[in-house]
C-alpha cells in the first residue's frame, strides 16, 4: 500500500491471513487494517440507496482508517483524524496541487454538490 513499507505480499498476508510482518512498524500495519475496515463500512453503506456521501461521512471514514493506529502508535499517525488537515501537503512525484487547508471544506462541499452520491452505484463511487 502506498505510503507504507509493507510489500504487496506482506499486505496481502496481513489482510487475508491476519499475519503481521514482524520487522515492519505496527502503526503501518494498523493503518492498512484501518483501510480495510473503512472499505467494509463504505461497501455496507453504499448498498443502501438512501445513504448519501456527505462531508461527515468522509470524515467518519477517515477516522475509521486511522483510529486503531492512533491508539497504539500515536506518533505514526498524522493528526487530526476525522477532520480536515491544518497544514499544507503535497504528493511527491506528481503535478497535483492539493487544496489549501482553509479551502478543504469548501472544495469538498463543491465536489459533493457536483455528484449525487445516493444515485451512484458502488462501482461509480469507487
Amino acid at each position: 500500500m502506498e505510503g507504507t513499507t509493507l510489500s504487496f505480499g506482506e499486505t496481502k498476508e496481513l489482510l487475508e491471513l491476519g499475519n503481521t510482518a514482524g520487522h515492519k512498524p505496527l502503526g503501518e500495519q494498523l493503518v492498512i487494517l484501518g483501510f480495510a475496515k473503512a472499505y467494509d463500512v463504505i461497501v455496507r453503506e453504499a448498498s443502501n440507496r438512501d445513504n448519501i456521501i456527505d462531508s461527515s461521512f468522509i470524515k467518519d471514514i477517515h477516522a475509521i482508517m486511522f483510529e486503531d493506529a492512533l491508539k497504539v502508535s500515536p506518533n505514526y499517525v498524522s493528526k487530526p483524524i476525522g477532520a480536515y488537515r491544518f497544514d499544507e501537503r503535497y504528493i511527491k512525484g506528481v503535478d497535483i496541487k492539493l487544496s489549501a487547508p482553509n479551502k478543504i471544506s469548501n472544495d469538498i462541499e463543491n465536489l459533493l454538490y457536483r455528484f449525487e452520491s445516493n444515485k451512484m452505484s458502488l462501482l461509480e463511487i469507487a
